[in-house]
């Protein structure tokens, strides 16, 4: 998909940009494809861990994951970080 391609290119120029981890996830995520969404949100949560937003996107792979627990702990973690961002 061209989306893919798109950030694919992004990350070969800036291959620590965690916005374009973050979009790729979303892609994966959108796609139901919750094992690489995930894989790719943890690196851009690497590389900025204080952003709530992030974390609040992980919890809610968790949950389609069937992965409950660790979605409500990722959840009160990004609440933690910034209750008004996530």
């Amino acid at each position: 998909p061209k989306g893919h391609v798109a950030i694919d290119n992004a990350l070969a120029i800036s291959p620590n940009d965690p916005y374009a981890f973050n979009i790729k996830s979303i892609l994966y995520y959108n796609q139901q494809k919750y094992s690489e969404a995930e894989k790719y949100i943890k690196k851009a949560i690497e590389l900025v861990p204080e952003f709530a937003s992030y974390h609040g996107h992980l919890a809610e792979i968790k949950i389609q994951r069937k992965q409950f627990n660790d979605a409500l702990e990722i959840a009160n973690l990004a609440l933690s970080i910034d209750p008004e961002d996530t």
